[in-house]
């Protein structure tokens, strides 16, 4: 585990629940101070994001780290219900977000590969 990532986990201790959620800007603030960075040298957000999935991927505590598009900030899982609730919502929103590029995929597709009519044309001309 990176000093990055053990920053985060120590800024999100005892956050349980979304109520108790913290936002990107503290977030950013508390793993610079835990990190003891210069006042003036801030820990990107794109870092922070980063650091965060890998946790959610590769660490026990990491895969509690919580955040939805209805709340903001980050938390700790409190219960197992509150997993699932996020669950079905960033399953809902990768299945919308492949709709979406099917769709346009497929209306490139059609005009990328679609016969050109022109060369027919010609020929009985």
């Amino acid at each position: 585990m990176t000093d990055l990532e053990l920053a985060v986990l120590k800024a999100l201790k005892g956050c349980y629940g979304k109520r108790s959620a913290v936002s990107r800007d503290q977030l950013r603030l508390e793993v610079g101070y835990t990190m003891d960075l210069p006042a003036d040298q801030k820990v990107g957000d794109r870092i922070i994001r980063q650091a965060i999935e890998t946790l959610r991927q590769t660490h026990a505590t990491g895969a509690r780290i919580m955040s939805s598009s209805g709340w903001a900030g980050y938390w700790l899982l409190e219960d197992v219900e509150e997993f699932d609730a996020l669950y079905q919502e960033q399953r809902n929103r990768a299945l919308n977000i492949m709709s979406g590029l099917r769709k346009q995929r497929d209306l490139l597709r059609r005009e990328w590969y679609a016969p050109d009519p022109e060369p027919q044309l010609k020929m009985f001309a």
